[in-house]
């Protein structure tokens, strides 16, 4: 018999690693190592972990279908599936490859026990396909990008089995039934029927409508992908079709822009595997000794969405509520975090990924990264974004700010990015007293623009 081990491609359709595993005959025990962590504390966990657990769940049912079973177990994954595999008297594992050093470090601890083989990989294309020509990894996002588009690209998609073997009569840890998760709904055919939906029509606008944060323009595939129950060849499969499918240029270019956001993904998974050490600090050497202000009360204040900068206390507050944020909002408050309050953006890297549901460790470093110019490919130090005119510019009537800040519910359009400018009769007409209900701007845009040049020009 062969483990399945399932670690972030939670699907049965286009699964390389599901179709290795079968193609031997030999048996298969489909398997998930749930962190010990995750388990003990299960009524008390994230929206990033419910969407997990609801996702095994519904996995396992779909696994039940094709009359195998889901089989779960918590703690070490080396460990557990050395135990699993004298259980069964399993002799292989297939699993999914990673870029990640401890997984990496997994992989050689557990390959040393066992044969271990790899299906898919993080990438749609090897490593070592898109690389310079004098062999060393990209650094910059468009000479990869142009690298990559240059490659034959196979999207075969491998296809769902009809049915899978029994699996043995063992123990396996039960998982409890959590809420519906009504934006993002953990099921294989959920991913599914979402991409259709984005290719049958919001693709077609996407450059413009993607940073709109009262709009509903971008995918919202993110926790998907994040958790394979939607691949990469899936989505580009889509995304090609729908550029066959149109004559109009505009909308063809629109879905090279959706394209470039899975090249995009592709670069920062090469960024990790090829320098592991970015999780660890900056990629730049001359950032690596910056003033950063240990404020606690103002990184506090910007997990709490309380900063005073309406559409950055709106995105901090659609995050801690959701499990997810626009990324137009994510660019603003991790510009706010780093530039406007000088705090290490290495605390507001730990704080997304402990939230997002589509927390991936690369993305989320390579992001941060870039926000903070401390990147391969990051923007200038000296690019402050002002909270004002962001809102003003993707937020224009306030929907979005009113949606997440219902103390600001009441407030006029020509107010709602400045609540602060409201005279006191103002506010009381509109139900809000500013420095009460909302509070005050934590810091002063401009005094906090001319700080952070001042620190990040001496790196």
């Amino acid at each position: 018999m062969n483990i399945w081990w399932i670690q972030r491609n939670i699907r049965l359709a286009d699964n390389k690693t599901l179709t290795a595993a079968l193609q031997e005959g030999n048996g298969l025990l489909p398997v998930f190592i749930l962190d010990r962590k995750i388990y003990e504390n299960i009524s008390t966990i994230s929206t990033k972990d419910k969407f997990l657990i609801s996702a095994l769940n519904h996995f396992d049912k779909a696994l039940q279908q094709l009359g195998s079973r889901l089989i779960l177990r918590v703690g070490n994954p080396v460990d557990e599936i050395i135990k699993l595999a004298g259980e069964v008297d399993a002799k292989k594992v297939y699993t999914d490859a990673d870029v990640h050093p401890a997984l990496i470090r997994q992989y050689n601890q557990l390959g040393e026990k066992i044969e271990l083989n790899f299906g898919e990989q993080p990438c749609i294309f090897p490593f070592s396909a898109v690389k310079q020509k004098n062999g060393k990894p990209y650094q910059v996002f468009t000479p990869f990008s142009r690298a990559w588009k240059a490659l034959p690209i196979n999207l075969q998609l491998f296809q769902s089995p009809d049915y899978l073997p029994s699996v043995p009569d063992i123990f396996s840890v039960t998982l409890p039934v959590l809420s519906h998760l009504d934006t993002f709904p953990a099921e294989e055919f959920q991913a599914a029927r979402k991409l259709k939906s984005f290719m049958d029509g919001p693709i077609y606008t996407y450059s413009d409508s993607r940073n709109m944060l009262c709009k509903d323009g971008t995918s919202f595939l993110s926790p998907y992908f994040r958790w394979g129950l939607l691949s990469k060849r899936q989505a580009l499969h889509a995304a090609f079709d729908a550029k066959l499918n149109t004559d109009d240029f505009i909308s063809m270019s629109n879905c090279d822009s959706w394209i470039n956001e899975i090249i995009w993904n592709d670069f920062f998974q090469a960024i990790m595997h090829f320098f592991p050490e970015v999780l660890d600090g900056p990629f730049r050497n001359s950032m690596q000794n910056l003033e950063w202000s240990d404020s606690a009360i103002g990184l506090q204040a910007w997990k709490d969405g309380l900063t005073g900068y309406p559409v950055v206390d709106a995105g901090m507050r659609q995050l801690r509520n959701t499990g997810w944020m626009h990324n137009r909002a994510r660019m603003i408050t991790s510009s706010f975090l780093v530039k406007h309050l000088l705090i290490n953006w290495q605390k507001g890297e730990r704080w997304f990924y402990d939230l997002l549901i589509d927390g991936d460790p690369a993305l989320n470093n390579g992001n941060w990264q870039w926000a903070a110019g401390t990147g391969t490919d990051s923007v200038p130090y000296f690019r402050i974004f002002n909270p004002i005119l962001q809102g003003k510019k993707y937020d224009p009537h306030g929907m979005y700010i009113r949606r997440w800040i219902p103390e600001l519910s009441d407030v006029p359009d020509r107010f709602i990015h400045t609540p602060w400018l409201m005279t006191s009769v103002e506010q009381k007409s509109c139900h809000v007293q500013i420095g009460n209900h909302y509070p005050l701007p934590i810091v002063d845009h401009n005094a906090a623009r001319l700080r952070a040049l001042s620190v990040l020009s001496r790196r």
